[in-house]
């Protein structure tokens, strides 16, 4: 006898559904406490709002209206103005970014120039150094040189040992 009981799709399917009722009555619990949450804080707002009637007032409501259309336009020609120059010193910043960025390059480009050529000299130097040693190990020990006041005496000692 079997003891485990194949499920049939009819039950498969309603356990399908209960877990999905769970998922759902657990998102809707996550729901309910979010909107509390929501609740609590507009009416800590609200309550900051009507212990501060600065704070719920609306942005530019104290500022002053030009009283005449040529009070307008100057206001309007000095803000084109300052915009022109903000956008000059916005492009010369970006000129400045760009060109420090080519000298980061470019000092790099040298760092790595510099450190090349230093191990290329170390690399010569052990080099000279293997065929310097090497020469005087195996260079023979030359007789050394006759002075300018021996050098007669010597011919003359050649010449007299052959006749004798």
């Amino acid at each position: 006898m079997n003891t485990n009981p194949r499920p049939t799709p009819g039950q498969l399917q309603a356990d399908h559904l209960q877990n999905l009722h769970r998922q759902l009555v657990a998102e809707i619990e996550v729901l309910h406490e979010k909107e509390a949450h929501l609740k609590d804080y507009e009416a800590r707002l609200r309550s900051f709002a009507d212990q501060h009637p600065a704070a719920s007032r609306t942005p530019f409501q104290g500022v002053p209206v030009a009283a005449s259309t040529a009070e307008l336009a100057a206001a309007w020609e000095k803000f084109h103005r300052s915009q022109a120059l903000l956008e000059a010193e916005r492009r010369a910043f970006n000129d400045e970014r760009l060109l420090l960025r080519v000298e980061a390059a470019a000092l790099k480009n040298r760092t790595a120039a510099i450190t090349r050529r230093e191990v290329w000299i170390d690399v010569c130097e052990k080099e000279i150094a293997a065929i310097a040693s090497t020469t005087v190990a195996a260079a023979p020990t030359a007789p050394p040189r006759r002075s300018f006041t021996s050098v007669p005496f010597a011919a003359m000692k050649q010449i007299f040992s052959r006749a004798g």
